[in-house]
């Protein structure tokens, strides 16, 4: 097994992309940050560049989702629910959002919107699977990085709330 991991300064604070041989184990948000650029500390290697990549652009405003990196989810370490809420979630596009209730509902039980939150709250894959889309119906709650990435999550994808 090859374990590496690469460390991001990005616009809005460190993230951490855990690699385990051919997939990405787990993205971890650091404590916001107010940070001028984006800069790799260490370097991706091989197929895994792309998802670096994809990171980079995202933070440069780039709509399109992380279509590669995507591919390289460890879908095996999430329970079936999980996997549902995520998959619908991906759906979900640049620049909008829903509720936990419209995201339950579309998993098949509007009344799930707790579950929903919990699985939410426990995503090992942030930004990638863009949980910082989903809001509550009053307006921002929730993020397990703070609400602070949150909010910049959503300006940077021309989201004022």
């Amino acid at each position: 097994m090859k374990n590496y991991t690469v460390r991001i300064i990005s616009p809005f604070g460190e993230i951490l992309i855990d690699f385990e041989d051919n997939l990405i184990k787990k993205i971890t948000l650091s404590s916001f940050l107010n940070y001028k650029g984006f800069k790799v500390i260490n370097e991706a290697k091989g197929k895994f560049l792309e998802s670096i990549n994809e990171f980079e652009n995202y933070f440069k405003g780039n709509k399109e989702n992380f279509k590669n990196s995507i591919k390289f989810i460890d879908w095996n370490s999430l329970t079936n629910f999980q996997r549902k809420v995520f998959k619908e979630l991906l759906k979900v596009k640049w620049g909008n959002t829903l509720t936990y209730s419209e995201l339950a509902e579309r998993v098949g039980n509007k009344n799930l919107r707790r579950c929903v939150g919990q699985a939410l709250a426990k995503n090992p894959f942030p930004i990638i699977i863009p949980c910082h889309r989903v809001i509550g119906k009053r307006g921002l709650i929730g993020f397990s990085a703070g609400l602070e990435w949150k909010r910049k999550l959503l300006e940077l994808e021309g989201i004022l709330l």
